[in-house]
């Protein structure tokens, strides 16, 4: 390849390698994350549970939040569902 150099050639390898691993990423709808029952589950390690997959699957704060309602139950639904700040961000729900 005449004025193809090794460096451009390793440039393009590591595009596509990088297109190929975002391509496998776990979308936010595909993962279930764990159910929050207020009267049982221990908030705090509930809420690591959580920090941890969002980390894992580099989730943006709103694509968590966009799904976090599925995950709640009794009083922790109905506040969620009515909570309404400027901004929805986990720190904020945190």
């Amino acid at each position: 390849m005449e004025g193809h150099s090794a460096n451009d050639s390793t440039k393009d390898l590591l595009a596509e390698l990088v297109k190929a691993l975002r391509s496998t990423r776990t979308a936010p709808e595909q993962v279930d994350l764990p159910i929050f029952r207020p009267d049982v589950s221990d908030a705090k390690k509930w809420l690591i549970e959580i920090e941890n997959i969002k980390d894992e699957f580099e989730w943006s704060d709103q694509q968590l939040i966009v799904r976090l309602g599925r995950f709640l139950t009794g009083i922790s639904k109905t506040w969620f569902e009515n909570w309404s700040p400027d901004i929805k961000t986990w720190d904020i729900f945190v």
